[in-house]
């Protein structure tokens, strides 16, 4: 696609889920929001995540460096073999290689941005720690 400038709405994207988990609620989901594969957009690739209470999403690495920005919720960043509390309001940077994940420890849904410096979310190849 054409790197130009657009407007689009978080609502105009479906749900992704792991495999099994399609069309449930009490799953972490996530959306694809910039992507150069399906948005006229390069170098960056976002989207949102939620995650319900008490889920974790699995501790993982991939190669390109990550942003988080926690928008609701609180929950633990879970890093190698320690945890930090975040909470909405925070940004969490990931440098490249760092095994990661989240728990959400409140009542409500953790809600977070993520971003990569990547053209397209397809080019993440996620790794489980």
């Amino acid at each position: 696609m054409t790197d130009q400038i657009f407007i689009s709405n978080d609502s105009e994207y479906p749900w992704e889920y792991e495999v099994g988990e399609e069309g449930r609620d009490d799953v972490i989901r996530w959306r694809t929001l910039l992507s150069g594969d399906a948005t006229p957009s390069r170098g960056i690739s976002m989207g949102t995540l939620e995650v319900p209470p008490g889920a974790s999403l699995t501790k993982h690495y991939h190669s390109p460096l990550e942003v988080y920005y926690l928008t609701e919720g609180e929950g633990q960043l879970l890093c190698g073999d320690e945890r930090k509390s975040i909470r909405a309001g925070d940004v969490v940077y990931i440098p490249a290689q760092e095994v990661h994940g989240v728990k959400n420890i409140g009542p409500n849904l953790l809600k977070l941005v993520w971003i990569f410096p990547s053209d397209t979310y397809s080019e993440i190849t996620y790794h489980d720690a």
